[in-house]
């Protein structure tokens, strides 16, 4: 399966297989990697044309059990650790499903016992992150995209979901690039009072009984004439979903990346000029992110319809900022 590629503004478009174009692309010449995969089993993508695997022939996201798809993305993140610098990051999105069948399985073989895991969440996600940390990465951080506006699941006997999780990958412990202060977030309104309220001897709070810890104290010292009131970035993000029904394509995807999102991956894991990849392109919404902050970009997408609606809306977005 061949592929074929065009540029647009500060990257590079290709359509085709992720693992074949990874493997065109030079070592260790991506900053960082920030993408969501197909879910497993939950929509139809519109693929004809399926693609060999180490052992099963098909299109990503449609395999028959769990563990053959938790195998074939973890090849994928194998071919872009390759091409990640040594300081990169990788921002790693999933969602989850139930199992409808038993003999879908579970990852652990949880099946072998003749237990019915009919109606079990699939656990997607976390049985891809210990399976990827526990071969090539390091999982660094697990974030809780929090969704205010998810659309309601119509079920009575379990809560609705609104979150799906965020996982930061890096090559390594130490030595990778994140850039806390271009993701501060303002401070919780308790933490301001008491910062305006100053301090008393002994680090207790002026006002308050309880004592501040001593990095806390010099921290609030250090800021006392700050008037923004920032904090370090939390790990759970309240973000609402983003829909494409203002888009002029007639083309549509359901699972848009929210651009506030991507945002914080890119500040914190990239600066201008570095490229930021997303072998799952979809709709776009990584290349136009980087696009508005100077940053370079390759995207990977295998269907040619999602390839048209993301080319329209990077060209869309780069001329919407040369025209500002």
């Amino acid at each position: 399966m061949s592929f074929s590629s065009v540029d647009i503004e500060n990257g590079t478009l290709h359509i085709g297989h992720c693992i074949e174009v990874l493997e065109s692309l030079p070592p260790e010449s991506v900053q960082t990697c920030i993408t969501s995969p197909p879910y497993w089993q939950v929509k139809d993508y519109n693929i004809k044309d399926g693609v060999e695997w180490d052992d099963w022939e098909g299109v990503l996201s449609y395999e028959p059990t769990v563990w053959q798809y938790i195998k074939n993305l973890t090849a994928v993140f194998k071919s872009v650790f390759r091409v990640l610098r040594h300081d990169g990051t990788l921002w790693l999105n999933m969602g989850d499903t139930y199992l409808k069948r038993t003999e879908q399985g579970l990852i652990g073989g949880l099946t072998d016992s003749g237990h019915n895991v009919r109606g079990n969440l699939a656990m997607l996600p976390w049985s891809l992150a210990i399976y990827m940390a526990s071969e090539l990465w390091c999982l660094r951080r697990d974030v809780i995209w929090h969704r205010p506006n998810a659309i309601p699941e119509s079920v009575t006997n379990r809560p609705v979901k609104d979150f799906e999780y965020l996982f930061m990958f890096t090559k390594s412990r130490k030595g990778y690039y994140y850039d806390w202060e271009g993701v501060r977030e303002p401070q919780a309104p308790s933490s301001i009072e008491r910062q305006k309220r100053g301090y008393k001897k002994r680090q207790e709070y002026l006002g308050d009984k309880r004592k501040a810890p001593r990095s806390m104290k010099a921290y609030y010292d250090q800021r006392k004439n700050d008037p923004s009131y920032y904090r370090r970035r939390r790990s759970v993000w309240s973000i609402p979903v983003s829909g494409l029904n203002n888009d002029s394509s007639h083309i549509r995807h359901h699972a848009a990346f929210p651009e506030a999102l991507v945002e914080i991956c890119v500040k914190a894991s990239s600066r201008e000029g570095d490229v930021v990849l997303d072998p799952f392109l979809g709709s776009g919404t990584t290349a136009i992110v980087s696009e508005k902050l100077n940053r370079k970009w390759i995207g990977i997408d295998v269907n040619p319809e999602y390839c048209v609606l993301s080319a329209e809306r990077i060209r869309k977005a780069a001329g919407e900022k040369g025209a500002q």
